[in-house]
């Protein structure tokens, strides 16, 4: 047995960085290829400029994020905060560590995947730089093999001395949220001489930087990183995972030709181990290691397509409210049909405007409900008070949240809520910044949401219906807890 495998029941004894002699284990990941890898890609480039950009954004002529620690001030968003503020920032503090707990429970670890500033830089900055000089997972090896030469000198010294420059800039740019940009920029236009002091802390900053991503790597997630320690304590049976599907999957045998398939679907080409950043097998189950980076999806989706089977062995869930709204939509169809369900729907949201409105002209006066809403408005319980009025935003939520009920497919139903929140978020910022600069009144008519809300009522009404119209109101062949939809037939 090779002494960098470990023996297949005793992987939750071994972290995948470590061989069995101790020794360092180098993870050469191959590279991904996939919707999430494309996706992720998107968000990195978005990432970086807000990343970048935030230093030179300024609010009231001052920077819009600021953490000055030498001198004791902090400013986000543009308000400035004091050392008498600190109250502030504890309690800001403790509903950030809660925040994060409830966010690792549902959500399991997308932070570190997606988001993290050591995932994002390593994998998707750095990473690509040594594709670049080094090629991919099988060329690296062979170089690390081969004895120094002219070629090697070349192709190491390069790719060192481009992660050195990277590191210095993030250097830089993290010195900006610390003294802000205007500080920066006028330490560099100064002689060298004046500021030595500044430079060689900053290179000792640059040389960290760029310790952690040319030899340390994820080694930070696995040893250093507090928040994967964590998720044995944190994660459950419903929180959102990478994980294999171990009864579809196994039992695992290479697929040959010709042959019966008796077995599962993985086929044992161990390419979701191969292109993993932290060397784990992810078939192993939830493990320490295991980033949620998604690189195991996208290369066992690409093979599930070669092979010719389903797609999804080795799936991730990643919208929670779509993913509740559709459990708790197929909890109600085992009670009542689709199309009743869908024109209850309906219904209700036309009644809740009728009385939103009679709540307005008829009982402004009646002063226990006048009492009850200026008492949650003092007490600014803003949830609360947008849920009993239907403000968040205006209605469309739960109207959203009804159309996501009505899906049969889990999938579907989370992609549905992420193209709302993603269509929201937008639009609510567009009309944000129009309405500082617009006066909206005159383009926008007062009750604009309620015909809205008052149509997509109708629509479910309509689709309840079973009028056969394809798409608008498909035919529905309903029993308990199974729905059959013909929403195409000519």
């Amino acid at each position: 047995m090779s002494q960098n495998i470990v023996p297949k029941d005793e992987f939750r004894d071994h972290i995948g960085t470590v061989n069995l002699d101790g020794k360092r284990n180098w993870i050469y990941p191959i590279k991904p290829k996939g919707k999430y890898y494309n996706a992720r890609n998107l968000l990195t480039v978005f990432y970086l400029i807000v990343l970048f950009g935030i230093p030179f954004i300024k609010m009231d002529g001052h920077p819009f994020i600021l953490f000055n620690v030498l001198e004791r001030k902090f400013i986000l968003f543009g308000q400035i905060f004091w050392p008498q503020d600190f109250i502030i920032f504890a309690l800001a503090m403790i509903t950030l560590v809660i925040f994060i707990s409830l966010f690792t429970v549902a959500f399991g670890r997308i932070f570190c995947g997606w988001i993290c500033p050591q995932t994002v830089f390593m994998e998707l900055v750095f990473r690509k730089i040594e594709y670049w000089f080094e090629g991919d997972a099988m060329k690296q090896k062979k170089l690390t093999k081969s004895n120094w030469n002219t070629n090697k000198i070349l192709r190491r010294g390069g790719k060192n001395v481009i992660f050195w420059i990277i590191s210095f800039i993030i250097a830089n740019v993290f010195l900006a949220y610390i003294i802000s940009m205007d500080e920066v920029l006028k330490l560099v236009q100064e002689p060298i001489g004046a500021n030595v002091g500044s430079l060689v802390s900053l290179m000792i900053f640059a040389t960290i930087f760029f310790f952690v991503f040319a030899w340390f790597r994820e080694q930070v997630c696995i040893m250093v990183c507090p928040y994967g320690r964590l998720q044995g304590v944190l994660l459950d049976k419903d929180s959102i995972v990478v994980a294999y599907d171990h009864k579809r999957g196994e039992d695992r045998a290479i697929l040959r030709k010709k042959e019966e398939r008796t077995a599962g679907d993985c086929i044992d080409c161990k390419q979701c181990v191969q292109v993993c950043p932290t060397g784990i097998d992810i078939r192993n189950g939830t493990q320490l290691e295991c980033v949620n980076c998604t690189a195991c999806i996208d290369v066992c989706d690409n093979i599930m397509d070669k092979v010719g089977f389903d797609k999804g062995l080795i799936r991730y869930a990643y919208l929670l409210l779509g993913l509740i709204s559709t459990l708790f939509g197929k909890g109600l169809l085992l009670i009542i049909p689709s199309q009743i369900l869908s024109m209850a729907i309906g219904v209700l949201i036309l009644l809740g405007l009728v009385g939103n409105h009679f709540f307005k002209s008829k009982l402004s006066k009646f002063q226990p409900l006048v009492k009850t809403r200026n008492y949650l408005i003092k007490q600014k319980n803003a949830f609360i008070f947008g849920v009993g009025n239907g403000l968040i935003p205006c209605g469309l939520v739960y109207t959203a949240l009804g159309l996501a009920m009505l899906y049969q497919n889990t999938g579907s139903s989370m992609l549905f809520m992420l193209g709302f929140g993603l269509g929201t978020f937008p639009a609510t910022m567009a009309i944000q910044f129009a309405g500082t600069k617009l006066n909206l009144k005159k383009f926008l008519k007062p009750q604009l949401s309620k015909v809205i809300i008052a149509f997509m009522a109708i629509i479910f009404i309509i689709r309840g219906l079973n009028l056969g119209i394809p798409y608008l109101s498909p035919k529905m062949v309903s029993e308990k807890g199974k729905t059959e939809l013909n929403c195409c037939e000519q």
